[in-house]
């Protein structure tokens, strides 16, 4: 209902790399105002950041003390064997022998090519989802290591704090969906920094 209690309005497509984020993430925002007309401003950086930049230099889970690095998918003997054999650096499930394709990834009209893919270092994540922590959900495989990438490692792509906490006991999936749902907060702080500015320069 915000279009009938604000009397200008503005909206935009953005991309979040835009804003320091290191993922490609396209969102709709609209701004209103009962004052004043809005004008969001661009936000395009030219430092775009990468996986790498954001948890290249991380510990493995294994040895790591971060118990949210700790928390990633586990699978089976078979899916880690898949796993393991995807290039590393972007490699996709496509670029599997077809006898180690999935049953579900054999149909001619299947979709979700992404899946099962590795993400690439020096570009920025893909979307980080509501299924985040699960690579039949997406490219959420680490760029080398045998693995999806952990709570920590997408709470940074989502640009989280360093020690944003999150409650370790809730289940990987509740997490996923609270990290993959949230605004980046580069974003929102961005917006809130704008909307301040807008407010201040009303009165």
């Amino acid at each position: 209902m915000l279009h009938l209690k604000c009397k200008f309005k503005d909206l935009k497509i953005i991309n979040v790399k835009n804003f320091g984020v290191p993922q490609n993430r396209k969102r709709l925002v609209l701004l209103g105002s009962k004052k004043q007309q809005p004008n969001f401003p661009d936000f395009t950086t030219k430092n775009i950041k990468t996986v790498r930049d954001c948890i290249g230099n991380l510990t493995p889970p294994k040895k790591s003390t971060d118990i949210l690095q700790k928390i990633h998918s586990n699978h089976t003997e078979y899916i880690e064997k898949i796993i393991s054999m995807i290039p590393k650096n972007g490699g996709s499930r496509k670029d599997l022998p077809e006898s180690y394709w999935l049953k579900c990834h054999k149909h001619k009209n299947v979709g979700f090519s992404d899946v099962y893919g590795r993400m690439k270092w020096d570009t920025p994540s893909p979307t980080i989802t509501g299924g985040c922590l699960s690579p039949s959900k997406g490219r959420f495989l680490h760029p080398e290591q045998n693995r999806s990438i952990s709570v920590r490692e997408a709470s940074l792509l989502q640009s989280f704090p360093k020690n944003y906490y999150f409650n370790e006991k809730y289940p990987k999936s509740l997490l996923a969906q609270m990290i993959g749902n949230a605004i980046p907060p580069l974003v929102a702080k961005a917006q809130g920094q704008y909307l301040l500015k807008l407010q201040r320069s009303s009165k």
